[in-house]
């Protein structure tokens, strides 16, 4: 006869095994029920505006996004005032109908219980009371186009005879809202990647010690992190991500070159530039074994920034404590340059044309402007608290100003040098980590290939936003969105999307060595 505590010990082991099987065999019928996927139209973030075409002043921005493994609908909708509202949309099947639960920031509440499915589209029906009177409230998406939806609010206190419109709205797919971004998390050491388009986290993976800089290839495939080191610490590695599959690939170790920052790939990717700052240099580095196969003297000391042009011809270089910048050939044997700018350059770029460089000045708050071909300056623009990193679009168009200390972003016309618009950040959500006190931080700054949005960090805030450079507003500050490690600082956009499960994380292959290009 099994004793008592045998039959326990059984007992839980069947409940245990039963527990696994649940779990791993769990059910998503929503991602094979056709009725589940009747609304994905609607899923991504959005630009609304009351008409259809453009231009058009917007009301809000909007990120809609799958939940539930697909049973659901989340709707996170931001009015251009500041006032937000949530929606939680999802088909049901004991009713056979969609329905839809809004609550805004207001307190109000609307429980659109029916539906009736259009071709195309969907139509809610809410029912309620008002003042002692029967009201109907019908919701109707339409989707337009690809890239377009119209959401169409009215009421009705006839029993449906007679209907008054309460909104009419356009929703425009945002720019910008395919791709992965990279993250640096200098507290962490780590990097987070984000979505590109809903700003969702998709992944934290490990680097070497404080982590600053981001470098992505031209096929948006990897991306380079400068493992920086501490004060006391000097760092000499690079960690490699494989942003597709959202894994470590493998790190580079830079032997005696140390403090490594800014980096860039030259055209081809098989070779990519990285400065060594407690060396004087630029390194060029050879993407597919890691050897160093050439440096650059850049003149100064603390070379800390690198920008490139678009034909890999030309690179600039700041030299916090020479205050100057370098000026370098990378494919070719001209002598380095040095122009004397404003104290403490510490962020650059370079227009894609490799013509003007833009630099800031951390001690004179301003920022210059050099003709590259005379080395000479051409431009001052003033009014910084600290022009920390620049960031000019492939286009060439916009040039975008990160200020942690004012804690605004200011995006300038780079032909003109005439400031287009300027965005400001509050001083709410706050960590205790923020670098500028009672500073949202704004830092790090890229662009995506197609020169439409810039996505900056905010170090005091541990987020990522997007900016829609067309339209001069932000998307990102949805609670919940753009999250990323401590202490964000570095960027870098890819074109190319994530092939992996959301959340995936991945342990470095051994002996990993990525294919040449």
């Amino acid at each position: 006869m099994l004793s008592r505590t045998k039959i326990v010990i059984a007992a839980s082991a069947l409940c245990v095994t039963a527990m696994r099987t649940v779990f791993a065999q769990a059910p998503s019928p929503c991602t094979s029920r056709p009725e589940s996927h009747a609304f994905d139209f609607w899923i991504g973030a959005w630009d609304v505006t009351p008409t259809r075409d453009a231009p058009a002043p917007i009301v809000g921005t909007s990120l809609i996004e799958r939940i539930a493994g697909g049973c659901g609908l989340l709707e996170n909708w931001t009015a251009s005032g500041g006032s937000t509202g949530k929606s939680l949309n999802a088909f049901n099947p004991a009713t056979h109908q969609w329905q839809q639960y809004w609550v805004g920031q207001g307190g109000a509440v609307t429980e659109y219980r029916e539906s009736v499915m259009l071709a195309p589209g969907i139509q809610f029906t809410a029912k309620g009371n008002t003042g002692g009177r029967e009201t109907i409230t019908r919701l109707t998406f339409t989707p337009l186009a690809e890239n377009l939806v119209r959401q169409f609010g009215e009421t009705s206190t006839d029993g449906g005879s007679t209907w008054s419109t309460n909104y009419d709205l356009y929703y425009h797919r945002a720019a910008g809202t395919s791709g992965t971004l990279v993250v640096t998390n200098m507290n962490d050491n780590t990097a987070t990647l984000l979505d590109a388009g809903s700003l969702a986290t998709l992944a934290t993976l490990p680097t070497g010690h404080a982590p600053h800089e981001v470098a992505i290839s031209h096929d948006g495939r990897w991306a380079l992190v400068s493992n920086y080191g501490t004060r006391d610490e000097p760092g000499s590695t690079i960690t490699v991500i494989d942003v597709e599959q959202r894994r470590v690939a493998r790190t580079i170790d830079l032997g005696d070159s140390r403090r490594p920052h800014g980096m860039a790939f030259l055209p081809g990717d098989t070779i990519f530039a990285v400065t060594a700052e407690a060396d004087r240099a630029v390194r060029l580095v050879d993407f597919r074994s890691g050897r160093i196969i050439r440096s650059l003297p850049s003149g100064g000391r603390t070379t800390h920034v690198v920008g490139l042009s678009a034909d890999g011809r030309r690179m600039v270089a700041s030299n916090i404590a020479d205050n100057s910048i370098a000026i370098l050939d990378p494919l070719g044997n001209d002598t380095t340059r040095d122009v004397k700018v404003p104290r403490q350059p510490e962020g650059i770029a370079i227009t894609p044309d490799g013509a003007r460089a833009w630099a800031g000045s951390n001690q004179d708050h301003v920022v210059t402007i050099v003709d590259l071909a005379r080395g000479q300056p051409i431009d001052t623009l003033r009014g910084f608290g600290l022009a920390y990193r620049l960031a000019i679009s492939p286009d060439g168009r916009s040039v975008v100003i990160t200020d942690p200390v004012n804690a605004t972003v200011r995006v300038f016309d780079e032909a003109t040098r005439h400031e287009r618009f300027y965005i400001a950040f509050p001083p709410d959500s706050l960590v205790p980590t923020a670098e500028v006190k009672g500073s949202a931080s704004p830092e790090g700054v890229t662009i995506s290939r197609d020169s439409k949005v810039a996505y900056v960090t905010l170090q005091g805030r541990n987020r990522v936003v997007a900016i829609d450079l067309e339209r001069g507003v932000v998307r990102g500050v949805v609670r919940g969105v753009g999250v990323t490690g401590t202490w964000s600082d570095g960027i870098g956009y890819s074109p190319r999307a994530s092939a992996s499960p959301a959340g995936a994380q991945y342990d470095p292959p051994a002996g990993a060595l990525p294919p040449p290009g």
